[in-house]
């Protein structure tokens, strides 16, 4: 090539030297070095282009976000106008003609009214929100039910049951503000507890609960089953487990306040059940008892076992039965198995949890017997308790009248005082020098009579008693 280049430049007198303007070996050191600048540079090189393909990723990323934003606005839009106009068309309508039942107006709360922000827990029932009640500028728990629609038969269900919730005032027992009855839109509105479960504290392990903690929520728990089977008529919770406590910071309450949720809605919940498929990620039959697993009738002593259940986890930190098919949990409750209570668990509240998880129901504590032995546990973990063959029941077993004239039994859950023979029991059991465990339990304890006191008067040089 370099040949007939050059005859060419000759013909035309170019002038030209073709062997200098095409160096070969010029060319292969041009090309090294600049091999060599872009090796030098790659690194920058290949910042910027990832800096570029970040800078794309972020843009598709936000629009991303931006159009999921855009839909649910449009959607909570489109639910507010269809929540406004059946609102309107409701007020239109003349129910004292049709006979139909509502929500006293107190507590019905429209949809529009209310703003669902991020989701805070769900389950097989509903899936419970975050919310602003906006009329009334209040942060609220809005548990919004698996339930598109009602028959008129379940809406009365519903009605009598949220009717009964909201007029239910009790320190450990969640505040039913209001419900939302509107087609797609069902929901229960709840005052808003900031810890969340109990299951959410224990299992996201970010707050340590001493056993001054435990025994305190174990308390307020057992208090709120206590005030609810003490109703009249009594309500049975039917699914009690550690997510439908719900907690927040008290100080009042030794540093936590517990308060149970999801009661008395045994009809809402299996309206729900039948009109979804979902399954939560924690079912009902971990807290179960083997009377209901064996199709039984429910009592107020099935809540107990289950409360048993809760107080394995507010001491374990574990997730009952985790793991297990339901098949193996339901044969191996009712075959008498129990979860392993750990070591360190006091020995006063190892025996409440074993009481609760009888597999005779009628061998199980009420919830005022529970209050009752809780009382007596140790206030620290490694203290002597009562031991197992003491028997409860025997001082506890009916339930006390309040030391005030005409008050009710549902609000007086303090335990009555400790019985002689106990605190003699707790006395002794503190000074073992001189007699060993075994025979503090055993021997029969001494009763020391008190001698009169008397004074005395000299007679004939002899003192008499006067």
């Amino acid at each position: 090539m370099n040949n007939r280049l050059s005859q060419y430049a000759s013909d035309l007198n170019l002038g030209i030297s073709i062997s200098q303007l095409f160096d070969k070996s010029q060319d292969e050191q041009d090309q090294d070095l600049d091999l060599t600048d872009i090796l030098r540079k790659q690194d920058e090189i290949l910042r910027l282009v990832n800096q570029h393909l970040e800078v794309q990723i972020n843009n598709h990323e936000s629009l991303l976000k931006a159009h999921q934003r855009h839909d649910d606005i449009l959607d909570n839009l489109q639910k507010r106008m269809a929540s406004i106009k059946f609102q309107f068309e409701e007020n239109l309508r003349d129910k004292s003609r049709t006979g139909e039942e509502d929500l006293p107006p107190d507590l019905k709360i429209p949809f529009y009214d209310l703003r669902l922000e991020e989701s805070i827990g769900a389950g097989g029932f509903g899936e419970v929100h975050r919310g602003l009640w906006s009329s009334r500028h209040q942060i609220v728990a809005i548990k919004k039910l698996h339930i598109n629609h009602l028959t008129a038969q379940s809406k009365r269900d519903f009605i009598n049951e949220v009717t009964i919730m909201a007029r239910l005032h009790y320190e450990h027992v969640v505040t039913v503000l209001g419900a939302c009855i509107e087609p797609n839109s069902y929901a229960i509105v709840l005052e808003y507890m900031s810890l969340g479960s109990l299951f959410d504290v224990l299992q996201k392990k970010t707050t340590i609960l001493t056993w001054f903690h435990q025994r305190s929520i174990a308390e307020q728990m057992a208090k709120a089953i206590n005030y609810l089977h003490l109703l009249d008529p009594p309500i049975f919770h039917r699914d009690i487990k550690s997510l439908n406590f719900l907690l927040e910071e008290n100080m009042k309450h030794g540093g936590y306040l517990s308060k149970v949720c999801d009661f008395g809605l045994a009809s809402t919940r299996r309206e729900s059940s039948r009109q979804t498929t979902f399954v939560g990620a924690t079912g009902t039959s971990q807290w179960m008892a083997p009377e209901i697993f064996s199709m039984k009738k429910y009592t107020d002593k099935s809540d107990v076992y289950s409360l048993g259940t809760v107080f394995w986890e507010l001491v374990s930190g574990e997730i009952p039965y985790h793991d297990a098919q339901e098949s193996a949990i339901r044969l191996g409750v009712i075959a008498g198995e129990r979860l392993e209570i750990p070591t360190h668990v006091p020995n006063d509240f190892r025996i409440i949890i074993e009481k609760c998880w009888s597999h005779n129901p009628h061998d199980r504590p009420s919830c005022h017997n529970i209050l009752c032995m809780l009382n007596e546990t140790s206030q620290q973990p490694n203290q002597k308790v009562v031991p197992d063959h003491f028997q409860f029941e025997e001082y506890y077993s009916q339930p006390r009248q309040s030391s005030k004239d005409n008050q009710n039994l549902v609000h007086d859950n303090s335990p009555p005082p400790v019985p002689p023979k106990m605190k003699l029991l707790l006395k002794e059991g503190e000074n073992k020098k001189s007699k060993s465990t075994s025979n503090l339990f055993t021997d029969p304890i001494p009763v020391v009579q008190q001698q009169p006191k008397h004074s005395f008067n000299t007679v004939g040089g002899q003192q008499v008693p006067t």
